[in-house]
């Protein structure tokens, strides 16, 4: 048995989905559970099941990501106007990245490894910037 909502598998006979939380349908008798199999069953055909709905990226968390990496990058060159640049993309980083998770945890999306990197990378450069102002 598989949730209507996130496609997970589910113990027979589940009211909740312990995943979601999405109530789930009476479990409808499957042809093979009422009639016995005959002898001349076909039983490559495939058992019609809801299709399962993956869940989407978080934007943020990717967003919070590529401002990271960039402000990363940015940290490297020894110019005034890229250390503040770096130092002002990495705090816009963490930031954006920071929602992104928030929003991944209470949502079930996905993509939070992105947004825990975006905050990673946004802190590093902040941190190597200082490091090399000082």
């Amino acid at each position: 048995m598989f949730c209507i909502k996130c496609g997970k598998d589910l113990p027979e006979g589940a009211v909740f989905c312990p995943f979601c939380g999405q109530k789930q349908s009476a479990p409808a008798e499957t042809p093979a559970a009422a009639a016995p199999a005959s002898e001349g069953a076909d039983y490559a055909q495939p058992i019609n099941r809801s299709p399962i709905k993956k869940a989407r990226y978080n934007i943020l968390c990717i967003i919070g990501l590529v401002i990271g990496a960039i402000a990363l990058l940015f940290s490297y060159i020894p110019y005034t106007l890229f250390a503040v640049l770096s130092i002002l993309a990495g705090i816009a980083a963490v930031i954006v990245a920071a929602i992104g998770v928030v929003r991944c945890n209470r949502t079930n999306e996905n993509g939070r490894i992105h947004g825990v990197l975006g905050i990673v990378f946004g802190a590093m450069a902040i941190i190597f910037v200082i490091i090399d102002i000082l």
